[in-house]
């Protein structure tokens, strides 16, 4: 009679690894069809912790984080993903799956997360490294198998039993994100979400420190200039959020001195129904007219009616005016000739240039 055997790995506090033979059970983690009605919870104290994780290593943690009861005891059986499930959350059709979500499994046990907790007597905050997950097991024989994760004891209570400090985010939102650092970004704001709200226009604000950013996302050492900051982690980060989730976000430089220290963040949630993001009327089609036309004028004062009704909309939600739709607008007013309001667009871009 022959046993098809799996192999775990086991990551000790002292860094030791073991390597054992197991006989095989085999598990299937049932996905709900309806990702956008699952939910992942888990403490603030782990979303704002330190690591850094690739965007597979995330996919799997998450994966992992959907299956546990927030409300429950603290259990003792593993969290099983199969290939199928992978994916299936992410879309994911590769021939590879199997290998990214193995390695995702044991490069995950490398990378602890620091937590970071007020320390009375000594009155700071001081930091302690944890593993993710204490074991990890997986068929060596089954390239489509599943991979079992055993959470360490050390993150169980910011996942099980949590009756306030935590923070649920939908699944469906989280599988659409593409980099670490949305999907990082994406967690903060969602915690963030009911700290500080502007009554007049109903957005939520959050300043964070760039410092403490690149800290939380293991991001020091890289791209010490802002605009190097903002240009490849900031903007294409929350292009992909105001995209794929429920939350529309802008930001701003905050300057200590000359320097810009930090970020604030204006957002809403679309979800909440005491809310209404502004929505733009689509921009009617240039004729095909020569440039200097009547018809080509009465086209760009049809578009500047437009924009500047949106404008006016943002304006009442405490938003911005997107610097793209600012740049069309002027270009609407260069056909009309408007010197009076070509100079105020261009003061008003100039003036976001300055400080972005």
């Amino acid at each position: 009679m022959c046993f098809r055997c799996t192999f775990y790995v086991w990551i000790s506090l002292t860094n030791a690894v073991i390597v054992s033979v197991l006989n095989q059970n085999r598990y299937t983690l049932q996905m709900n069809d309806k990702k956008s009605q699952i939910t992942v919870v888990q403490g603030n104290d782990l979303i704002e912790g330190s690591y850094k994780i690739t965007i597979d290593e995330f996919r799997l943690l998450n994966i992992a984080l959907l299956q546990i009861d927030s409300k429950a005891v603290q259990p003792n059986d593993p969290h099983i993903i199969t290939v199928s499930d992978f994916q299936m959350a992410y879309g994911i059709s590769s021939r590879h799956s199997h290998i990214k979500l193995r390695e995702a499994a044991r490069s995950l046990l490398r990378k602890p997360i620091t937590l970071y907790q007020y320390n009375e007597k000594r009155d700071k905050f001081i930091g302690n490294e944890r593993p993710w997950f204490s074991l990890i097991e997986y068929d060596a024989l089954d390239s489509a198998g599943a991979v079992k994760l055993y959470f360490s004891e050390f993150v169980k209570p910011y996942l099980y039993e949590l009756a306030g400090n935590f923070t649920s985010v939908t699944f469906d939102y989280l599988a659409r994100l593409d980099s670490p650092f949305s999907i990082r970004l994406y967690y903060w704001l969602s915690s963030r979400k009911n700290l500080r709200v502007n009554q007049s226009g109903g957005a939520i604000e959050t300043t964070l420190s760039i410092a403490w950013m690149k800290e939380r996302a293991g991001l020091l050492g890289k791209y010490s200039e802002y605009k190097a900051f903002r240009r490849k982690v900031i903007e294409p980060a929350l292009d992909k959020i105001n995209l794929v989730t429920d939350l529309s976000v802008m930001f701003e430089p905050v300057y200590s001195g000359k320097y810009v220290t930090d970020i604030k963040f204006i957002y809403i949630n679309e979800n909440d129904a005491s809310f209404s993001k502004p929505t733009r009327q689509r921009m009617p089609r240039r004729p095909k007219v020569k440039a200097g036309t009547h018809d080509e004028g009465v086209w760009a004062r049809s578009c500047i009616s437009i924009m500047n009704q949106y404008i006016s909309d943002l304006k009442k939600a405490d938003m911005k005016t997107p610097l793209p739709d600012l740049k069309k607008l002027l270009n609407w007013y260069g056909i009309t000739g408007d010197t009076f309001a070509i100079n105020k667009i261009k003061n008003e871009i100039d003036s976001r240039n300055i400080k972005s």
